[in-house]
């Protein structure tokens, strides 16, 4: 999480934050969960204000990883199962 100074800093607005634009000095990590989300909202960086239809393609990134936090009935990897179905006792 970036504390208000920083956003500040590289242009962003808390709560509307967006990666469309590259901004240098900002490193940005994306959930891999955005590659299979189509023409989802993101922040325009002003107040109120956000870009519709967007996709992985139009944003502005350095990496994509699993930093999402698992949670109960989120799907497997295989994508045939919901976690609580895997849990083990």
């Amino acid at each position: 999480m970036m504390t208000e100074e920083e956003c500040e800093k590289f242009g962003l607005v808390a709560g509307y934050a967006g990666s469309y634009e590259k901004k240098e000095g900002l490193y940005v990590v994306i959930d891999e969960t955005v590659k299979y989300v189509r023409n989802f909202a993101l922040g325009a960086n002003k107040v109120d204000y956000h870009y519709v239809n967007v996709n992985l393609e139009d944003l502005a990134y350095d990496l994509v990883a699993d930093i999402r936090t698992a949670r109960a009935g989120d799907l497997s990897p295989d994508g045939k199962r919901s976690l609580e179905k895997l849990h083990v006792e």
